[in-house]
């Protein structure tokens, strides 16, 4: 349980800080549009992912895809997770 928490923080938290961050700055200042900045936000993270599966997919038959590569992409699906999770709750 410990472990799974403390991998959460270090995958996740920075980022998701960051994000957190820039959304509560749009908040914050006037005139501001905190909808487009949580959307460039989900589509920056689409994107990764979208070059992680082309990655993965072009290098399926490579030695290392799957010890490497592969987590990386299971992180990123995550974190778009957790980052979609949090547009949410911020609307």
């Amino acid at each position: 349980m410990v472990v799974g928490v403390l991998l959460f923080v270090n995958t996740f938290f920075g980022p998701l800080l960051a994000a957190i961050v820039g959304l509560e700055a749009c908040r914050t200042a006037p005139g501001a549009a905190t909808g487009t900045a949580a959307v460039a936000v989900v589509v920056a993270q689409l994107w990764s992912l979208a070059m992680y599966m082309l990655n993965v997919l072009v290098q399926r038959h490579h030695l290392f895809i799957w010890s490497v590569f592969a987590p990386r992409l299971l992180y990123d699906m995550g974190f778009l997770a957790v980052t979609a999770v949090a547009w949410l709750l911020l609307r």
